[in-house]
């Protein structure tokens, strides 16, 4: 029986001077020029996503985000953090975090990939994220 070989990715975690946020990154670890997602997260969205996190990455992962460094994911787990990461941006309520990070773990695999690629597949990036937000928590 042949085995598949799955992509896999590397989460970084960037600290700033200050402390003000990390910022994220998924490379894909055959070329990591290439970045999946970059984005900027601020310690008042991490505090409010640690369940998800956790849910998501496991416990290991989470000492990665709040020291700096990085760690391999798997291409589900990759993907599902990608989706996070996406739609938390401009979102700054603990409130809306929460429901966020329950919906984005509530997804199926295929619905991930679905969304992902609508995020990603854009330039009205922006329209197509509040689309997804208000159809995963209203």
């Amino acid at each position: 029986m042949e085995q598949k070989i799955y992509p896999t990715f590397t989460l970084v975690a960037h600290k700033s001077d200050g402390d003000e946020f990390a910022v994220l990154q998924l490379i894909r670890d055959q070329n990591q020029d290439s970045n999946m997602v970059t984005q900027q997260v601020y310690p008042n969205q991490v505090q409010w996503l640690i369940p998800t996190l956790r849910s998501i990455l496991g416990k290991k992962a989470l000492s990665v985000i709040r020291e700096g460094g990085s760690i391999g994911l798997s291409e589900v787990k990759a993907l599902r953090l990608g989706l996070l990461i996406l739609l938390v941006e401009g979102v700054y309520t603990w409130k809306a975090l929460i429901n966020l990070g329950s919906a984005v773990t509530a997804l199926s695999v295929e619905e991930c990939y679905y969304f992902f690629a609508k995020i990603n597949g854009t330039n009205r990036r922006g329209a197509m994220r509040k689309g997804l937000r208000l159809i995963l928590v209203g």
